[in-house]
């Protein structure tokens, strides 16, 4: 039985954390802490403490003012690292799609779960045909006379197309090569309708806007583009849609032979 309310294994911290006080009384501050495995080392962690603990004392050296949580989010979403059920769509997502195995987070010696014939197929096989990776969303016109047109709710699984030059649909790609898995409507990137110029560094230099499911394979094909098509919420027109333009990125830590065309990202 454990010596106190603590199980054995949140008392065994010693080597997840910097602490040396193996202090398990009541009176212990840090009960648990641990680096976040996923992704590059260091972004991120998880503490467990007693709600009076000033989490500075424990980490002095660590910025511990409150973020806005949508840091957090575009932080992982640049490290191409899906999260909840609105990101999981329930009877959808394989582990291997959702980078699971790039993170340490599929053991093919632990035990059995669901889905684990599927997944293990896919590991020995070496296929794996679609991966979250973060996106950019450009937006041919004005931001804030977008965001009043089109409903959030319309953007989540948004299903993603490929087309030509001239933006349209490619008949042999009616099938959706991807969707829009989770958005941060702040950070679309706008670009002026009449400026004819290259765009590719106001791209480049912006910030990530979501994450997505897509097929790598298409993704790759750098003479097509890929849109998608959000429905417009006006007075005049409920038929009316705009057409964003989706740009993949692959992270920079992942290994070098996915999706060698795509451009990566450098994690910030």
């Amino acid at each position: 039985m454990p010596t106190s309310r603590h199980s054995n294994q949140l008392n065994n911290y010693e080597a997840w954390s910097p602490v040396n006080s193996l202090d398990i009384s009541d009176q212990k501050q840090l009960i648990f802490f641990a680096s976040d495995p996923r992704g590059i080392s260091g972004w991120s962690g998880r503490i467990l403490s007693t709600s009076n603990t000033n989490v500075t004392s424990i980490f002095p050296s660590c910025n511990t003012k409150p973020l806005d949580i949508n840091l957090y989010h575009n932080a992982r979403w640049e490290l191409g690292l899906p999260e909840g059920i609105k990101e999981f769509i329930t009877s959808d997502t394989l582990p291997f799609e959702a980078n699971a195995d790039l993170s340490g987070g599929v053991s093919f010696s632990k035990g059995c779960y669901i889905g684990q014939e599927l997944t293990a197929r896919t590991h020995f096989t070496g296929v794996i045909r679609r991966r979250y990776v973060p996106i950019k969303i450009v937006s041919m016109g004005n931001i804030d006379a977008l965001k009043t047109s089109i409903s959030l709710n319309s953007i989540y699984n948004a299903p993603i197309y490929q087309v030509d030059n001239n933006h349209e649909l490619l008949q042999s790609k009616l099938k959706p090569i991807g969707w829009i898995r989770n958005v941060n409507m702040n950070n679309f990137i706008m670009i002026n309708n009449n400026d004819n110029d290259d765009h590719s560094f106001i791209i480049d230099n912006g910030p990530i806007s979501g994450i997505a499911l897509i097929r790598l394979t298409e993704a790759s094909e750098q003479q097509y583009k890929l849109i998608v098509n959000i429905p417009l919420h006006t007075d005049y027109d409920n038929n009316s849609a705009i057409q964003l333009e989706i740009i993949p990125y692959i992270p920079s830590w992942w290994p070098a032979d996915i999706a060698p065309t795509i451009k990566r990202i450098i994690c910030t």
